[in-house]
């Protein structure tokens, strides 16, 4: 029996997949059908950001597989419960086939709707018989045998029989379509990889980690002295129990020495043992956290006040020094429901989320 969580994480597979198909296959029917306009470069960064904005959308609720490949990939290395295998395959298939007949019906068969492999007809000069259909995924134009069919150099568009000797052909490879998007640099380790420190791409030889350091100038006998200060940060939540302290805990990973990261919760519990058991999965130890009261920080300085639950951002009082508020919006995965396995997997998804959140606002904080 299908339980409320698995059929919400099920719609949400089912959305992101059709997002996924709708978006990148129409890209490929347009271009073919505007002799190319669009351009291998704007159909790649079609799929690119349409699996960024479904992942960024739904992958909160249900990891964004959005592929039965990855699904079935995260079944076998056991970091997805094999009882819901066929529900994400089945909702995978359903937003598939329901954005390519939405697309059949908008644009007709464009392009074969974007298949890498199609029949084409071949005719043997050696031979009266007439060959049978083959698949051929070099060249997707047919030579017309009719006389002056040589013309235009000596091809003709087979899908609507126009002449041209620069055609561009209809479609293009199939884009494989992969889970969570890790961005571009990150060392992003997925389910049960240690995760790696965050290092800027120029200091990937050295080995040396990212630099997170705010300057600040104080004048001292007159004369005017810069400061080299960490970053202060603070994540709050509700209880303080799994989304920041999984964010904490993640950032001084990354961060190392350069940066001051603290975590609270206005209603602060006991630190969740999934989230402990996930964090230890990745190879980082949260086992001697301790929940923290928000009151604890109330009037000191941070430069960063980062919230990752919706009611803590409703509630998020004011720091001095005008810090910068940021609200990440994650799922707590501690009211999620069912089996201790698929309960653990809510805590690595949002693990997962966060890392890449992480490294995301890392790159943009260096820039």
């Amino acid at each position: 029996m299908i339980n409320a969580t698995l059929l919400r994480r099920a719609l949400a597979e089912a959305v992101g997949a059709f997002g996924l198909v709708f978006a990148g296959t129409g890209a490929i029917m347009i271009d073919a059908e505007s002799g190319g306009m669009i351009g291998h470069l704007g159909i790649g960064l079609t799929f690119g950001l349409i699996i960024m904005v479904m992942i960024y959308a739904t992958g909160h609720i249900s990891g964004a597989h959005f592929n039965p490949a990855v699904t079935i990939a995260f079944a076998a290395a056991r970091h997805f419960p094999l009882s819901n295998v066929p529900v994400y395959i089945l909702a995978q298939l359903a937003g598939a086939v329901a954005a390519s007949a939405l697309l059949r019906a908008m644009f007709g068969g464009i392009a074969d709707l974007g298949a890498t492999f199609r029949p084409v007809a071949t005719a043997s000069r050696s031979s009266s018989k007439p060959s049978s259909p083959s698949f051929d995924v070099r060249d997707h134009r047919r030579r017309d045998r009719r006389p002056g069919g040589r013309s235009g150099g000596g091809y003709r568009d087979w899908r609507n029989g126009r002449p041209g000797g620069d055609l561009r052909r209809p479609d293009l490879r199939r884009f494989d379509e992969p889970g969570p998007l890790a961005c571009a640099g990150a060392r992003l380790r997925h389910l049960g990889e240690p995760v790696a420190p965050y290092r800027r791409t120029g200091a990937r030889s050295t080995g040396r980690r990212v630099r997170l350091r705010r300057h600040s100038s104080r004048t001292a006998g007159g004369n005017s002295v810069t400061e080299d200060k960490k970053i202060r940060v603070l994540f709050l939540c509700t209880h303080n129990s799994a989304r920041s302290q999984m964010a904490e805990a993640l950032l001084r990973h990354h961060g190392g020495g350069d940066v001051e990261v603290h975590s609270a919760g206005s209603e602060p519990g006991q630190v969740h043992p999934l989230a402990v058991r996930a964090m230890a999965e990745s190879g980082v130890n949260i086992s001697g956290a301790e929940s923290k009261h928000l009151d604890q920080f109330i009037g000191q300085n941070f430069d960063y006040v980062i919230t990752v639950c919706d009611r803590a951002n409703e509630t998020c009082p004011v720091f001095p020094g005008d810090p910068k508020r940021i609200h990440w919006s994650f799922d707590d995965p501690s009211a999620a429901a069912g089996l201790e396995e698929e309960r653990f997997q809510a805590f690595r998804d949002v693990r997962n989320l966060l890392n890449m959140r992480l490294q995301n606002w890392l790159l943009a904080v260096n820039r």
